[in-house]
């Protein structure tokens, strides 16, 4: 079983968000899993960020990070730090800086405020 999959099954928002933001590998299927179905009902920004995150294509660069991260195989992380790359390569290659903030989605035609999982589960007003 995939983590994205284990988190989509009890609903984990905050852990969707990171694992989809890794660049993990994805399925349109956990758009059905029935928790996050619930979330998508309940936090419409959510609901837009999951869409745009699933249905748009990724850019270039998270592409790339996938599959130099499946090429690294599950040890990627003690393999990058041999890779002859600037360490602001292999820090994105790691994931070390990602927004998990829902600001990246536009706004304007919903009725909610932004959020942020600033604390996983607990959804602040931004």
């Amino acid at each position: 079983v995939r983590p994205i999959d284990t988190a989509a099954k009890v609903g984990h928002i905050g852990m969707l968000r990171l694992l989809l933001g890794c660049d993990c590998q994805r399925s349109l299927a956990i758009m059905d899993v029935p928790r996050v179905v619930q979330s998508r009902q309940s936090l419409p920004i959510f609901d837009r960020w999951l869409q745009q995150e699933l249905y748009n294509p990724r850019e270039l660069k998270r592409l790339c990070r996938q599959t130099i991260r499946q090429c690294l195989g599950q040890r990627n992380a003690s393999h990058m730090e041999v890779l002859p790359l600037p360490r602001l390569l292999k820090d994105f290659l790691l994931a070390k800086h990602l927004d998990l903030t829902f600001d990246s989605v536009p706004v304007e035609s919903m009725n909610t405020l932004p959020v942020s999982l600033d604390n996983i589960g607990n959804l602040s007003p931004r």
